[in-house]
């Protein structure tokens, strides 16, 4: 088991308690990460239909690089960045 600290950024932020952290097995993709997240009560919503499209349209990253989807989560990674799209301008 594997234990990994969850840091949301920009609009992530709201649903997520300070401090989370997530108990993982090995092998997990980004997917089964945002699976896991949007089932626990680390993920909390008052709108739980656009938290969770967030969450899915979000990017996952360890300290040194963007994980790209399908991809496995790292086995030494202690620590996932959830990165929400943005626009600006």
């Amino acid at each position: 088991m594997q234990r990994i600290e969850i840091v949301p950024f920009g609009g992530l932020k709201p649903f997520f308690e300070s401090g989370c952290f997530l108990e993982v097995k090995a092998a997990l993709t980004v997917e089964d990460v945002k699976a896991q997240l949007s089932e626990t009560k680390l993920f909390r919503s008052t709108l739980p239909s656009a938290g969770l499209a967030l969450l899915e349209a979000s990017a996952v990253s360890t300290e040194t690089e963007i994980i790209p989807a399908g991809s496995p989560i790292p086995k030494d990674a202690k620590i996932l960045f959830l990165l929400p799209p943005v626009s600006g301008g």
